[in-house]
């Protein structure tokens, strides 16, 4: 148990395409006095990353994709992110490889773990 999260209650407030949840908990604040607090949490899962990287020009490589959560917000729906995606039963390296091939066209040499 932390010494400084006590865990009050968790709801499930939605599992479709992701879990979320509420979190109710105590928090103890450096003065030592404990404060109720309450978050949501999204969970879709592990996932993996590739900043693609052309050395030979000292360039990056980002992809622009559609978000609705900024669409519904009004902003612009297009936006600008390095390829990634869930593992589904991948290892991070096989997931990233394909990612950036399926998002960006590329194939992926030696791979840097940051």
């Amino acid at each position: 148990m932390s010494d400084f999260v006590r865990s009050v209650q968790t709801t499930t407030l939605a599992d479709n395409w992701g879990l979320l949840q509420r979190h109710e908990f105590d928090y103890r604040r450096r003065s030592g006095e404990w404060q109720h607090q309450v978050r949501e949490t999204y969970d879709s899962d592990d996932g993996a990353a590739v900043l693609l990287c052309d050395r030979s020009d000292r360039t990056v490589v980002l992809i622009k994709q559609f978000r609705y959560p900024a669409y519904y917000r009004g902003e612009t729906p297009f936006v600008i992110e390095v390829c990634a995606g869930k593992l589904d039963g991948d290892d991070p390296a096989t997931c990233a490889r394909k990612e950036a091939t399926e998002e960006a066209g590329y194939v992926v040499g030696e791979l840097t773990r940051a």
